[in-house]
């Protein structure tokens, strides 16, 4: 199916409740719609709009609630010395820091978002991603934080003529995620979340980080549990009550003022913020047989979510859902990497959890090369052209040469790389034309926790290529096993 280009109007937040909801429903706070898919039809899921405040089902509300101490700004121009002020400083245009008011500081490429719509292969793996989740009748979560040029829109100072504009932001945001539920995937919304519990739109981001705050990590948190308290499976399920507190323990925040410091030259101004741990659970009464919960929500995305010490959204989610989270987020890594390495695992179809939430940062929106590593794992479509078993070192060695590759008719290809090599995590595949052109596509998976065995990826176009060769990034040697499936059948 084809993906509009994301110039519709802003999404409509659904009101309406579901025929024959039932009372626990309604009774925790909110009301949903979605529409019953065919066999092939992704469900249609609308905007849940809180209406009510959010609780543990079955549970009595706390009485002190959790703190998540909000990180005050630095003072106005703090860290910015004369050679900060200077663009050529920075390594990355892109990644330009420039002041605004009230102590913030903010990115370019935060300023300028959205630069461009968002690739449509990103809706076509959500849709690609819904199919194969029916195998394991898994729920597909997708978790968007608010970029901060919506966020911290009124601490931008003009930033030299950069800023795209928050009512132009705020309209695309909310686009995207409408679009994502037009896919099929559940998607919270935040920003209502924030605007029930009277929190101020600044308060969900760090005044001097790309990531959210704790609080605005607590916000999507409970915007997520509302969408899996309205799953009618969670009616009969047996939940545990965890009681997340800050533990008294302390890190220190790595933000823009490290990148500052390491510029001027000087002492970073970046403070300490008190960490998040789990406390104690308690059984909460609810019907339902006991079962294992390990594996009730998989999480896996980037550091917004990685850093339970620091944002806890994992932890706020165990408290407003009743279950514990296998999390397999990734610091410094892309949206894909996790993803791609849970799916890899094939824990998904051994464990098949109820919900999947995948969780991107709106500065690394999936393109057509990193949205195809996901497709790879989750479109059977193959017709083998050729096997090979390739020993590798750091040099590039030659997996398929024209004597496989001219046999195949069609453009879009699948790899499917085997190894019992764990040092290899990282590495490029090269593909050659007779037109002298060549492509790479970059496989990373460095700070993944989970590191397959297998690898897949797909090749957009593999017509005219006269060799795809590996190359692995380091020194890293072994033996490999290569598949070539032709996907236009």
């Amino acid at each position: 199916m084809k993906t509009k280009a994301l110039l519709i109007g802003a999404t409509v937040l659904a009101t309406i409740a579901v025929a024959g909801a039932s009372a626990w429903m309604v009774n925790a706070g909110f009301i949903s719609s979605s529409a019953v898919p065919d066999a092939d039809t992704p469900i249609a899921t609308a905007s849940i709009v809180p209406n009510g405040p959010l609780q543990l089902l079955g549970a009595l509300p706390d009485s002190i609630p959790v703190s998540t101490e909000w990180v005050a700004s630095y003072p106005d121009g703090a860290g910015f010395c004369d050679a900060a002020k200077i663009r050529a400083n920075f390594s990355d245009p892109s990644k330009i820091l420039l002041p605004g008011k009230d102590g913030w500081v903010f990115r370019q490429d935060e300023l300028q978002w959205p630069s461009k719509p968002a690739d449509p292969a990103l809706h076509r793996v959500v849709q690609a991603l819904q199919k194969h989740l029916k195998q394991s009748n898994t729920k597909l979560i997708v978790l968007i934080s608010p970029p901060r040029n919506i966020t911290g829109a009124s601490h931008i100072d003009g930033a030299g003529g950069q800023y795209s504009g928050a009512d132009h932001a705020t309209k695309m945001y909310r686009n995207l995620l409408a679009e994502l539920r037009k896919n099929g995937a559940y998607v919270p919304d935040i920003l209502a979340e924030a605007d029930f519990n009277r929190v101020k739109w600044d308060q969900l981001s760090d005044a001097a980080d790309s990531h959210w705050s704790a609080l605005g990590a607590k916000m999507a948190a409970d915007a997520t549990s509302r969408i899996i308290q309205s799953d009618n499976r969670s009616a009969n399920t047996t939940l545990s009550k965890f009681k997340i507190e800050r533990k008294g323990g302390t890190e220190t925040v790595s933000d823009y003022m490290d990148i500052l410091a390491n510029i001027c030259g000087s002492n970073s101004l970046s403070k300490e913020v008190a960490t998040f741990g789990e406390v104690k659970t308690a059984a909460v009464p609810n019907e339902g047989t006991p079962k294992n919960q390990s594996g009730s929500i998989v999480l896996v995305g980037t550091s917004f979510t990685a850093r339970d010490r620091r944002y806890n959204y994992s932890g706020f989610l165990s408290e407003g859902t009743g279950l514990k989270i296998a999390n397999f987020s990734a610091e410094g890594s892309n949206p894909v990497q996790s993803l791609a390495g849970y799916l890899a695992s094939g824990a998904l179809l051994r464990e098949r959890p109820r919900f999947l939430v995948w969780e991107i940062s709106p500065l690394n929106l999936p393109d057509s090369g990193s949205a195809a590593q996901i497709e790879a794992y989750v479109d059977p479509t193959c017709s083998v052209l050729g096997e090979t078993v390739t020993n590798f070192d750091w040099n590039e060695a030659r997996l398929f040469g024209s004597d496989v590759l001219r046999t195949y008719a069609g453009t879009r290809a699948k790899i499917t790389l085997s190894t019992t090599t764990k040092s290899l995590r990282e590495f490029k595949i090269i593909t050659q034309y007779h037109d002298g052109r060549t492509e790479q596509m970059s496989i990373y998976f460095v700070r993944s926790k989970i590191v397959p065995d297998q690898f897949k990826l797909i090749i957009p176009n593999i017509a005219g290529a006269k060799s795809i060769s590996i190359k692995p990034v380091g020194m890293t040697t072994g033996k490999i096993k290569a598949q070539l499936c032709g996907m236009d059948v």
